[in-house]
């Protein structure tokens, strides 16, 4: 069908390809982008090794240091409770117990105690008699860790220190309490402060810091939330290398073990050359396919592409058909539009098999209005057309326009222009002015009833003078005979002849406020201007008026009326003025729309919300259009809305409103045996008034 391009001329095509190019740049970037994603891998992957082998190593050292320290710690507490017990002990006896301490380690220099924070015992004394009267008060440096001792009844640890008589020292040092002689209080009182000046360097060699030393770089510090770090071994700038960190279990501070390896951690795996070499051949042999399968797949598709894209630009179906009813070419929105594959809608296909796939999944209607009609049939029909020019109601509920058009070999092509939105809008616009047709009939008959009532009770009260009840107070009040219990009894008469005609007046006129209340309402929903103010309130509060109103409504029509009782301490989280028109209207529809039997409202507390159930033994409501009583301006029955008052704007503007407080309003119905009404609001916690 296409002449054959001669090699050298396709390479020189697609090499000028912007496709061509950008696709192997993508494809050079991925691999480039996994190579370095596969070189970090291992990189990291080496250094996790590193680390682990450096914090198994660690441990070691961690468990040498931790059990030398807490070795001191056993010597300095042994000899506090030597201390406490002999608190009165002389230097003598001290030198006694401070000699089988020592004794035992021969890292020990000296000990010291310090009663009330002055040295008074020393062991050995020689070299150290100097010691003897040092106040710990009088050295700035030493005071805070002895009195954190004295304050916190923990050891603690003070390394490296200089020594006076030369070379490094650790001090471990203990509080010391005795018991006391108080009559009043048993608790010890203390006395001072212990403390063992251990050699340094012989205590970092025993725990093998110099021997492990020579392949890693360690520091061993105490740190301070304070950030004021103490450096026991090693150096702080280790800290920039991203070291492997143990901590100590000490009973005093935050002490911390961290390492790298000498000189810090390795820049590169030993590995990385042979792998990066081997990451190149790869990559070059896959460029080397992916170039090869590019010219192939651009040789093959560059007739086709001519073709479909053009067709495929079209924003709607497009279909061409041969003389005998086979398919030559659609675009992939003619099989989007009729949800067939691409397996079935090939060329070669026969509309009669198109058409048959489609009745047969029950996408493509096979009636004729009331008549059925078969595949071959419609195909029939087809060929006999030169024009067609139809609306295709699919049964997924779009409609298709379909315009198919002859030519002059007998084949056919066609569009199909997906009119769905356009119908549903046309359908939706009908409907609401239906709807709002109905709307105004209803506001105008409810509207003009109330206005009638108000203005024949002001024509009757303008002209006081016609009434009977006046007229005869005139006449009793002209007759001389007349007493002046009669006259009594003809203005209490009026007097009740006025108040029932302004009750009238009143009533038409609260009945005229809130339909004018529900207008406004649903104009602010309408501009988004609808707004609560929602807080923490009680539900009886609520409750209490809808209760009240309902009864009255209720007795007015002989229902039976059921309202839950509610704990004092349930609250919800909503606007309470809101929240209780809803209520309200839930309510009054309900008895409305019952002419006999009950109302109940029953309130059902969760634990994140409180649920309010408003239910009726009325007319109810069919399943197929309870899901538009919430829309505005839809009344399931105008007339029977006409009879019983209202707009049909109150379920809208409930909704809303329930929506607004962050709750919900649903409803559930069965004809002839009632509704039932659920608003969900927020529960919430009351907080108690001091």
């Amino acid at each position: 069908m296409f002449s054959k391009m001669p090699p050298m001329t396709q390479l020189k095509s697609m090499a000028g390809s912007t496709w061509l190019w950008l696709t192997f740049a993508l494809a050079v970037a991925s691999m480039a982008l996994v190579a370095y994603r596969l070189d970090r891998l291992s990189y990291v992957t080496y250094l996790q090794r590193m680390k682990s082998d450096t914090t198994m190593a660690m441990m070691d050292l961690r468990e040498d240091f931790e059990a030398e320290i807490f070795d001191k710690l056993l010597m300095v507490r042994e000899l506090a409770a030597i201390i406490g017990q002999n608190p009165d002990m002389t230097q003598s006896q001290f030198a006694i117990a401070a000699s089988q301490i020592r004794g035992r380690d021969d890292l020990v220099i000296n000990i010291a105690a310090a009663e009330d924070l002055k040295v008074s015992l020393v062991y050995p004394r020689a070299g150290n008699a100097n010691v003897l009267g040092f106040d710990y008060r009088d050295s700035p440096e030493q005071l805070p860790l002895v009195e954190q001792v004295m304050r916190t009844g923990v050891s603690a640890i003070a390394a490296p220190v200089n020594l006076v008589q030369g070379g490094r020292g650790i001090i471990v040092r203990e509080a010391v309490y005795r018991p006391s002689n108080s009559t009043v209080s048993r608790a010890p009182v203390p006395w001072g402060v212990v403390s063992i000046v251990i050699d340094y360097e012989g205590f970092i060699d025993r725990v093998g810091l110099n021997d492990i030393e020579d392949g890693y770089d360690i520091l061993i510090r105490e740190a301070s939330q304070a950030g004021q770090h103490r450096v026991f071994f090693g150096s702080p700038a280790l800290t920039q290398n991203d070291p492997v960190r143990l901590d100590f279990n000490f009973p005093f501070g935050n002490w911390q073990l961290l390492t790298t390896t000498d000189g810090g951690w390795p820049a590169a795996s030993p590995t990385q050359t042979r792998e990066r070499l081997i990451m190149a051949a790869v990559a070059a042999l896959l460029m080397g396919l992916l170039s090869y399968v590019l010219w192939l797949s651009e040789a093959r598709k560059l007739a086709q592409r001519r073709l479909s894209n053009g067709i495929d630009a079209l924003d709607d179906g497009f279909v061409m058909f041969d003389a005998d009813d086979r398919l030559v070419a659609c675009n992939a929105k003619y099989r989007e539009i009729y949800d067939f594959s691409a397996d079935l809608v090939k060329p070669g296909t026969r509309f009669e098999d198109i058409v048959s796939h489609g009745m047969k999944r029950e996408f493509i209607d096979g009636t004729n209005g009331a008549q059925a009609i078969t595949p071959a049939e419609r195909a029939a029909a087809r060929r006999d057309s030169e024009a067609i020019d139809i609306e295709q109601h699919l049964l997924n509920g779009r409609v298709i326009k379909v315009s198919d058009r002859r030519m002059r070999d007998g084949s056919y092509v066609g569009l199909r222009v997906d009119i769905s939105e356009l119908t549903r809008a046309r359908t939706a616009a009908e409907a609401a002015s239906k709807a709002k047709t109905d709307f105004m009939g209803v506001l105008s008959h409810e509207l003009r009833t109330p206005l009638t009532v108000i203005l024949g009770v002001a024509r009757l009260v303008s002209n006081a003078r016609l009434l009977e009840t006046s007229k005869a107070l005139k006449a009793a009040l002209e007759d001389p005979e007349t007493t002046q219990g009669d006259i009594a009894a003809r203005v209490d008469d009026m007097y009740r002849q006025l108040t029932e005609i302004i009750a009238r007046m009143e009533r038409s006129g609260s009945h005229l406020l809130h339909l004018i209340n529900d207008m406004l309402d649903f104009a602010k929903i309408e501009a988004g201007h609808l707004s609560v103010d929602c807080s923490a309130c009680d539900v009886s509060s609520i409750l209490e008026p809808v209760a009240e109103q309902a009864r009255v409504l209720a007795g007015q029509k002989g229902l039976e009326v059921q309202i839950d009782d509610v704990s004092p301490t349930l609250a919800v989280l909503a606007d309470p003025v809101r929240a209780r028109q809803i209520l309200l209207n839930l309510v009054s529809n309900a008895v409305k729309f019952t002419d006999s039997g009950s109302v109940a409202l029953s309130v059902a507390p969760s634990q994140d919300q409180v649920v309010f159930t408003v239910t009726d033994t009325g007319v109810g409501i069919p399943e197929d259009v309870i899901g538009g009583v919430f829309d505005p301006f839809y009344q399931v029955d105008s007339t029977a809305t006409r009879r019983s008052g209202g707009t049909g704007l109150g379920l809208a503007i409930s909704r809303e409103l329930a929506m607004a407080q962050s709750g919900s309003l649903s409803a559930e119905s069965q004809v002839g045996k009632g509704s039932s009404f659920t608003l969900t609001l927020r529960r919430s916690t009351l907080r108690a008034v001091a």
